[in-house]
């Protein structure tokens, strides 16, 4: 779950390949190279990082190798993510003995099958962490979600566009991409003032001197019937959604 929440949300083809040692890797940078842990004068210094490949994540084919750094953000009791998963790497996964090298390993066993320590799968890291939402917090939320969630959240507090930019690096899409499909505040910000002007409609907000000029006509539906609508109406709603989109921007 950490490498859905502590950085960037990538897609689940990037986290169910990690390999240890391969795609999950230990050491730092120096001068621009990449200095594993075997050969850091201070192994305790260690930085993990992803690595992909380029047909190991879908737009690979774009971007070619791609290096990610993962935070060892600090989880309470003294603990950091990096003491979570050197543990798992080097005492909790080998309880299930994998012959392998891919991080994550499947835990059960089913019927006649021993499905214990063979390699996760994409479908079973979406299920798990759509229940560990289910569980945790009421609500199923599944990894693509999290990944649309992590975008909106950025743009709602104002993230710079160089932000946006490493942002969309780190999630292997593009700006574009980033903008079209997992932006949902900017589609729901593009509605709100017409879904103002209407809430004022509904609430008889709209000041005009003649009464029954500002009677708008509805649907059985309760959404203004704009077919219907005076000239002198149309030209009150033109005016009062400038108003509402001024205000909106202003905002």
């Amino acid at each position: 779950m950490l490498f859905f929440v502590a950085l960037p949300p990538d897609r689940v083809q990037g986290i169910e390949t990690l390999e240890i040692g391969k795609s999950l890797i230990q050491g730092t940078f120096e001068s621009g190279e990449f200095v594993p842990i075997e050969r850091m004068a201070d192994p305790k210094a260690a930085t993990w990082y992803i690595r992909l490949k380029a047909n190991q994540y879908k737009t690979g084919a774009t971007y070619g190798e791609s290096w990610g750094l993962v935070p060892n953000v600090p989880l309470g009791q003294g603990r950091c993510f990096y003491d979570y998963l050197v543990r798992w790497i080097t005492e909790d996964r080998l309880v299930f003995q994998p012959d392998h090298d891919v991080l994550f390993v499947k835990t059960l066993t089913q019927r006649d099958r021993v499905w214990a320590g063979d390699p996760v799968n994409r479908v079973a890291i979406h299920n798990y962490v759509k229940g560990a939402f289910s569980r945790y917090a009421a609500m199923s939320i599944p990894p693509q979600t999290l990944r649309s969630m992590f975008v909106t959240y950025l743009n709602q507090v104002g993230a710079s566009e160089a932000e946006l930019e490493a942002a969309a690096a780190a999630m292997h899409h593009s700006r574009a991409t980033q903008r079209s499909y997992y932006d949902h505040q900017d589609k729901v910000s593009k509605m709100q003032p017409i879904l103002t002007l209407h809430q004022q409609l509904m609430a008889g907000q709209s000041a005009q001197p003649d009464a029954a000029e500002t009677a708008f006509p509805f649907t059985a539906g309760g959404w203004v019937d704009y077919r219907r609508l005076s000239d002198s109406q149309l030209r009150q709603l033109i005016q009062q959604l400038k108003r509402s989109c001024q205000e909106t921007v202003a905002n």
